[in-house]
């Protein structure tokens, strides 16, 4: 019995519960079309369920067909997205009963995002039978939102179950506000977060599980899909494939062998990111009307190549400005609605407390990671390169400068498991049984606060 009780305890249990029970709060609470992105990732979807993998075109404008009710009660609550006004409740009792009428089709100008059906999988299958039933708008919204979030909590329970070391802190990112109420939404943060965790855990157990003695192709494949799969569901996170020199090179059959399968996994994704960016880059259409902005991305492209010294005070200008607002430090924790609504200061402080407490702790008699230089290094470089494709792809998409406008701090919440290793001291580290106990009743208070917040920005 007190078997049965442990496993039923277990952190990957607890993740499961915890996850869907603050999710799906938040996915209630949340108003239809009010989550960042929300609306964009809809129709992204609707374009898969009509068998289009990029998007429509109509008087060269990037669009979607989709039913006229949809378009409408999207506008109706477009205009409440980039304000702080409360939707009234006569307006979701009315949209609520509005059918779907698949039949009546509109051409819809929207800034189409760009991502294959991988990114959403497999909520935009979920979409394709939702639409088949005819279920109404608004009905699918939470429906889906569900779909994803199911699907963020199947990823993120692997991520726990295989990672040999640092579950808490894990945990604790895991179940951060942002991503949480990212994952209960119609975004490709749900498998594109769980992803990244798995790749993280999956990358620790290869070099530090005492069970791997040495590691075989099917384990490097295994890597190999992961680090692949973070580059085609995010391009800018590729450079986190550095992150496989932290495996030691006994731990292979020889030193010729550890390059090799790095160089093999290497070439795959640069020939990923070369046919995302031939995609990308070679279009010559109008994203919307909101932006009013010509994406001929390769010209871009190429003047920035052509002027690297400029592009990299842009990158420092835009770090500089982001630091000097707190934008950071407040939205890589929490983001409510499309507004930067943000959780109080004093919970945003608690949760960097947790993260760091998280990054110190080691359960008794875990071994002593990450406590070499060269770990340190190769994690530093890894998230700086990352951190500058980030703010370049902005750039790209957004041609802002040389304050590059369009950042969100949930981009930089999934770097959160690489950052919090460099807190493994050698020499300093912290044993106490009562800190996981700590980390999570207060982090559970932590979600309380952020419920509240949702209560009072949309209700």
């Amino acid at each position: 019995m007190e078997k049965n009780s442990s496993k039923l305890l277990c952190i990957e249990n607890i993740f499961v519960f915890v996850c869907l029970f603050w999710g799906l709060l938040f996915a209630v609470l949340t108003s239809p079309f009010q989550a960042p992105d929300e609306p964009e990732h809809f129709f992204k979807m609707w374009g898969f369920t009509q068998g289009t993998l990029k998007y429509q075109l109509k008087d060269n404008w990037v669009g979607v067909y989709a039913p006229k009710n949809l378009v409408e009660i999207y506008k109706i609550y477009n205009q409440y997205r980039w304000t702080y006004k409360k939707i009234p409740t006569e307006v979701n009792f009315y949209m609520s009963k509005v059918p779907l009428d698949r039949q009546d089709k509109v051409f819809f100008k929207y800034n189409a995002p760009e991502y294959t059906p991988l990114s959403y999988f497999p909520s935009f299958l979920v979409l394709w039978v939702l639409k088949l039933l005819n279920v109404a708008p608004l009905m699918m919204t939470y429906l889906l939102r569900v779909s994803f979030l199911l699907t963020y909590i199947a990823l993120g329970y692997v991520a726990l179950k295989i990672i040999p070391c640092k579950k808490w802190m894990l945990f604790l990112v895991q179940t951060l506000p942002i991503v949480l109420s990212q994952s209960a939404s119609i975004n490709t943060d749900a498998i594109f977060f769980g992803i990244v965790f798995i790749f993280f855990a999956y990358t620790l157990k290869l070099a530090f599980d005492e069970n791997i003695k040495k590691i075989d192709k099917k384990e490097i494949v295994i890597w190999g899909i992961l680090g692949v799969l973070v580059s085609i569901l995010k391009f800018a996170y590729a450079p986190l494939l550095l992150f496989y020199f932290i495996i030691p090179k006994e731990k292979f059959e020889n030193t010729k062998n550890y390059y090799k399968n790095f160089l093999f996994v290497l070439i795959l994704q640069l020939l990923v990111l070369f046919l995302f960016s031939y995609c990308v880059m070679s279009k010559d259409v109008y994203r919307s009307e909101y932006y009013g902005i010509n994406t001929k991305t390769s010209i871009i492209f190429w003047e920035m190549i052509k002027h690297p010294f400029e592009h990299l005070y842009g990158i420092l200008y835009t770090t500089v400005m982001y630091i000097r607002m707190n934008f950071y430090y407040t939205n890589t924790i929490s983001s409510i609605g499309t507004t930067f609504t943000t959780i109080p200061l004093f919970a945003t402080n608690l949760y960097w407390f947790l993260l760091i407490l998280s990054g110190v702790y080691s359960p008794l008699g875990e071994k002593k990671y990450f406590t070499n230089w060269k770990n340190n290094l190769i994690i530093t470089v890894s998230l700086v390169f990352v951190y500058c494709m980030i703010v370049t792809s902005i750039y790209l998409v957004y041609q802002h400068y040389p304050f590059m406008r369009g950042m969100q701090g949930r981009y930089l919440t999934p770097l959160l498991p690489f950052l919090l290793l460099l807190l493994s001291f050698k020499n300093f580290r912290l044993e106490n049984k009562i800190i996981p106990a700590c980390i999570f009743v207060v982090s559970q208070f932590l979600l309380g606060v952020t419920l509240i917040c949702y209560v009072v920005k949309f209700y």
